[in-house]
C-alpha cells in the first residue's frame, strides 16, 4: 500500500496540475490514516493545505483542515481539535467519495470524548446514503463504531452492539477488507470477554488473526493476539 500511495504522489507532483496533486493527497491521507503512519499522514496534510491555499481551492482546503483537526486529537489535544472537526464536518460531507470516511473519524473523536449519543449520529445520518450494501468504502467502520457507541449507552444495548459488531465483520469480510475485518473482531471479542464470555470471543478472532502472516501486519494484529492471549486458559 505504501507503494501505491508514493507512486500516487509522485505522479501527481510531477503533472504539476494542482486538481491532480490534491487528489493524488487525499488518497495518501486516507490510506495513511487506515495504515496508521501520522507522521506521513500529517505530511500529506501539510502539502494539501499549501496547494488548496496557493490555488484557492475550498473542497480541498476543507479537508486538509478536517484532518488538521483529526491529527490535533491524536495528539491529545481533544477539545480543539474536535471544534475544528465539527466546523469542517458539513463541508467535508458534501465533498467527493468520501462522507463515510468523515462521518467516522468524528464519531470516532466524539466516543473518545465521552459523547457516545453524539457520537452515533454522523453515523445513522450516513447509513441512508449508502445505496450498496456491502460496497460502500468503510462501511465496516461505520457498524463498528455504531456497536462501540451503543456499549457506551448502557448494559441494555448490549445485544445491539453485538449485532453491529457482527454485521461490521461480516461486511468486511464480504469486502476482503482484512484489516477491518480485524478491527470488528477486536471489538467484538472484547465485547463478550466483558460479559464473561471468553470462549465466544475466541472463535471469530483467532480465524482472523490467523490470516495474517509475513511481512502482512497491521498495527491491530498486536491487541488482538493480547487478547487471545487472555482469553487461553492458564497451563
Amino acid at each position: 500500500a505504501r507503494d501505491m500511495i508514493d507512486h500516487g504522489v509522485s505522479l501527481g507532483e510531477s503533472l504539476d496540475h494542482p486538481s491532480s496533486q490534491t487528489f493524488a493527497y487525499r488518497n495518501a491521507i486516507t490510506a495513511y490514516h487506515i495504515i496508521g503512519d501520522l507522521p506521513l499522514l500529517a505530511q500529506m496534510v501539510e502539502r494539501m493545505t499549501a496547494i488548496a491555499d496557493k490555488f484557492n481551492l475550498p473542497p480541498q482546503q476543507s479537508i486538509a483542515t478536517f484532518i488538521s483537526g483529526w491529527l490535533e486529537t491524536s495528539r491529545g489535544n481533544i477539545v480543539d481539535g474536535l471544534r475544528i472537526m465539527e466546523a469542517e464536518f458539513p463541508g467535508v460531507s458534501r465533498t467527493g467519495p468520501l462522507p463515510p470516511f468523515y462521518a467516522a473519524l468524528l464519531a470516532g473523536v466524539r466516543l473518545q470524548s465521552g459523547q457516545a449519543a453524539a457520537a452515533i449520529e454522523p453515523l445513522d445520518a450516513i447509513l441512508p446514503t449508502i445505496r450498496e450494501p456491502g460496497v460502500g468504502f468503510f462501511l465496516s467502520e461505520i457498524y463498528r463504531l455504531r456497536g462501540e457507541c451503543l456499549l457506551r449507552m448502557g448494559s441494555s444495548h448490549f445485544d445491539s452492539a453485538i449485532t453491529e459488531f457482527e454485521t461490521a465483520l461480516a461486511t468486511a469480510k464480504r469486502q476482503h477488507a482484512r484489516t477491518f475485518a480485524l478491527r470488528a473482531a477486536i471489538s467484538l471479542a472484547r465485547a463478550q470477554i466483558e460479559k464473561g464470555l471468553s470462549k465466544e470471543a475466541t472463535t471469530s478472532l483467532k480465524d482472523i488473526v490467523d490470516g495474517f502472516d509475513g511481512d502482512d501486519v497491521p498495527p491491530e494484529l498486536a491487541a488482538a493476539r493480547r487478547l487471545l492471549s487472555a482469553c487461553s486458559p492458564p497451563t
